[in-house]
């Protein structure tokens, strides 16, 4: 047949349209669930890193500190977050007085550290607890060690009714280590 309008093109149709566009959308429904699972995942991952650092912060503590002076530990359990108003900041991080001469006038040491405003995200609370370790047969001297239990909890998605309640969190990780006296050790 011998067209009347030889260089007019044919247009789509609406069903053409109606069908190129239900594929698009069935090829990206799945791209738009892995994006969204891969962004909650991905937080999840950072919201244990800041929970791991937490724990780890606490356990270096208890390193570092005098034997006598692991007890004193339990008293920095707690929230890491505080309300003020509506706003909720990170709270302060206790610091040491400097001790070394040469630095005592210098600026290198901050007074007013605060943790980042990334642990406030997860409003992440952590708990410290120190107990003695005996032994049932006295194998060794009793005073010897102690072990310090770190857990850390946060929420996942969603705020605590109490953020001061540890128990309102639906995340945690432990960690623990074991102080030695070495007051009592004999070399």
């Amino acid at each position: 047949m011998i067209s009347l309008f030889p260089n007019k093109k044919r247009a789509l149709g609406l069903t053409e349209i109606i069908i190129a566009l239900a594929i698009v959308i069935a090829a990206g429904i799945p791209i738009l669930r892995m994006v969204t699972k891969s962004r909650t995942e991905t937080s999840s991952s950072v919201n244990y890193l800041r929970a791991m650092e937490l724990a780890d912060e606490a356990i270096e503590w208890a390193s570092v500190s005098k034997f006598k002076d692991v007890d004193n530990l339990k008293s920095l359990s707690g929230t890491i977050i505080e309300v003020n108003g509506s706003n909720i900041e990170p709270i302060s991080i206790n610091t040491s007085e400097v001790t070394n001469e040469h630095w005592k006038g210098s600026e290198i040491f901050e007074k007013d550290l605060k943790y980042s405003d990334q642990y406030s995200r997860a409003y992440f609370y952590r708990e410290i607890s120190v107990e003695p370790v005996t032994s049932k047969n006295n194998d060794f001297e009793a005073n010897l060690l102690k072990k310090v239990n770190v857990t850390v909890k946060w929420c996942e998605g969603y705020m605590p009714k109490n953020i001061n309640l540890a128990s309102d969190r639906n995340r945690e990780i432990q960690l623990s280590i074991l102080v030695i006296n070495d007051d009592n050790l004999f070399y």
